[in-house]
């Protein structure tokens, strides 16, 4: 089959799509996503969960381009760490430039009244490129020269899709970013085509897929979907990824939005049902651990304790005692403790310069349930 090419004029295509086959699906992704967000917004510790939250998706996002870490490697990295392979070095930094992005992107809206523009989506392809594979390709530039979607080293007539020519770039990206001030018939639709276009237009050499999922949330937030930009369905995506790409290739070669759009709101509906049970359980978890702690330990420092190992729930004692500020005899002690009751657990012994790796196995087990 010839590879797809890029539609002129065929966005944005609120008049062709058949709004009877997507009605049914808007009102149940709109009720599970608002459960999900009041729930986050009642929460009055939701920074500890915020993190496992854009972690969850920086991973998830980074599968689908084929770079694997897990969350407990990333943990386990940023709890002082190092892995041996420095091919999962790499690509642990590339997860963390995904987070790194995200982040930056969402502070930058808040300056600028919650306005994703072009300078901020130019700014998250720049942190997503930094010191990793792609910092040679423009980071935080359209690109000049023609892409192409396919297998590595195969020849044109092996691409699935080829995307809009550079010389006509600037034009499409100016009209997707005029779109996300437009008059549309529904919202959680719009960030939908917003997502399928932007992947559609490919208008950087590398990272086009993670810089266009870190939009998703970022546009739900700006159209006022969500409290905050931490909304994200990548996992769902990598679970599904043969029909996402499917999906994604029917938009150009078959100008099928529907199709995409019906796709994305199953997305948004079953991510968060998941996403509100993880919180939940990690609510409920805190809530007894916080019960645990005051029996076992009850002193002045069970606030810094909690909110490290729920926030970083891998780390060394060197990590634990710039987190907690806790005096090194003292975190030896209560790391003792908490050890000898079963809250954590070594990972790994001391040895030579490398100190012990502890675990808070509870969490992990809800972090990385699947």
């Amino acid at each position: 089959m010839p590879p797809a090419h890029y539609r002129f004029e065929a966005f944005p295509p609120d008049d062709r799509i058949n709004w009877s086959t997507l009605i049914p699906k808007i009102g149940p992704a709109y009720m599970a996503l608002a459960k999900f967000d009041q729930l986050l917004s009642d929460a009055p510790n939701s920074k500890l969960f915020l993190g496992h939250l854009q972690l969850n998706e920086a991973v998830h996002s980074s599968h689908i381009e084929g770079i694997y870490a897990s969350s407990i490697d990333v943990m386990k990295f940023e709890g002082g760490h190092l892995p041996a392979s420095t091919v999962l070095l790499d690509n642990i930094q590339e997860i963390l430039n995904c987070r790194e992005a995200l982040n930056h992107a969402a502070t930058s809206m808040h300056e600028e009244s919650c306005r994703l523009s072009m300078d901020i989506v130019k700014s998250a392809h720049s942190d997503l490129m930094n010191s990793v594979r792609g910092r040679d390709k423009s980071p935080g530039k359209f690109r000049t020269c023609q892409n192409y979607i396919g297998p590595p080293g195969g020849t044109i007539h092996d691409m699935r899709y080829i995307p809009i020519a550079p010389e006509n770039l600037e034009q499409s990206i100016r009209q997707w970013d005029d779109y996300q001030s437009a008059h549309v018939q529904d919202r959680l639709v719009q960030s939908a085509i917003m997502h399928a276009e932007f992947e559609a237009l490919h208008p950087f050499e590398d990272g086009n897929g993670r810089v266009g999922r870190l939009i998703i949330p970022l546009s739900m937030w700006q159209s006022g979907l969500i409290h905050e930009p931490v909304f994200f369905i990548s996992q769902w995506l990598v679970a599904h990824h043969r029909e996402y790409y499917d999906r994604l290739l029917a938009v150009s070669r078959d100008d099928d939005w529907t199709g995409w759009c019906s796709f994305f709101l199953d997305a948004v509906r079953e991510q968060s049902i998941y996403s509100h049970s993880l919180v939940k359980r990690i609510q409920k978890l805190y809530h007894k651990i916080e019960t645990r702690m005051e029996q076992l330990m009850r002193t002045r420092y069970d606030p810094q304790v909690m909110e490290a190992v729920f926030s970083c729930p891998v780390f060394n004692m060197g990590h634990f005692s710039d987190q907690t500020k806790i005096p090194s005899s003292t975190a030896h002690r209560l790391l003792a403790t908490l050890c000898e009751h079963g809250i954590l657990q070594q990972m790994s012994a001391g040895s030579g310069r490398r100190p012990a790796l502890y675990a808070f196995p509870d969490l992990l087990d809800i972090l990385c349930a699947t």
